[in-house]
């Protein structure tokens, strides 16, 4: 490719304006939906995004899902009032009287370093710009944190790839191989960094775009 021009449309101008000749790829971060299947070709994963814990530097209770933080007789756990992860901690078995809800993300981290919970709970691109903002080498992106399971058994991940027309398959073929590469040379983390994304956010090499369209 010996040029690249980049064209701004609304997000649900994307899919209408690649069938229509406008533009060649869709690089939005635009989660792989069976429904958008239909319509466009997606590459394999870029990213998968999920949600995270937060906690003071070295974990102190140690808990990497919301299962464990169940499972664990006094491990509080914070979260945003409203938010889908508060529905999320009380499915898991996760007693109110351990849930501390907080306004915002800003007041989770303050709660957090109060000593007020042991860890906080919040969708990961918003945990990774809330700890970026906050530059504290007190506290940390917990490692290694499980995801919750979907309805199919499976980690609850949005899977985003690169759109093309459905009859780009050529064109597919060649990106799903530079992907692959980016992934296993370390280069995609340190594209996709650039943008708030970590190492949990990398998709695994394994799942594919074919695989989540049938999801």
């Amino acid at each position: 490719v010996k040029e690249l021009k980049a064209e701004v449309v609304e997000f649900n101008a994307l899919i209408p304006g690649i069938n229509a000749d406008r533009f060649d790829i869709i690089g939005a971060g635009m989660y792989i939906r069976p429904t958008r299947c239909e319509a466009i070709l997606f590459t394999n994963p870029v990213t998968r995004t999920g949600a995270g814990f937060a906690a003071l530097k070295g974990n102190p209770k140690g808990v990497k899902s919301i299962a464990e933080v169940a499972a664990h007789a006094d491990a509080i756990v914070g979260t945003q009032n409203g938010a889908a992860q508060v529905e999320e901690l009380a499915k898991a078995g996760v007693p109110n009287d351990r849930v501390v809800l907080f306004a915002n993300a800003t007041e989770a981290l303050a709660g957090l370093k109060a000593g007020r919970c042991d860890v906080i709970y919040f969708p990961a691109l918003e945990l990774n710009e809330l700890l970026k903002t906050a530059n504290d080498p007190g506290v940390e992106r917990v490692e290694g944190f499980t995801q919750i399971m979907a309805a199919n058994g499976e980690p609850d991940y949005g899977y985003a790839g690169l759109g093309l027309r459905k009859a780009d398959t050529d064109l597919k073929e060649v990106l799903d191989a530079e992907i692959a590469k980016l992934l296993s040379s370390g280069k995609l983390l340190e594209i996709i960094s650039q943008y708030g994304y970590g190492k949990n956010e990398l998709p695994d090499g394994v799942k594919t775009a074919e695989q989540i369209c049938k999801a």
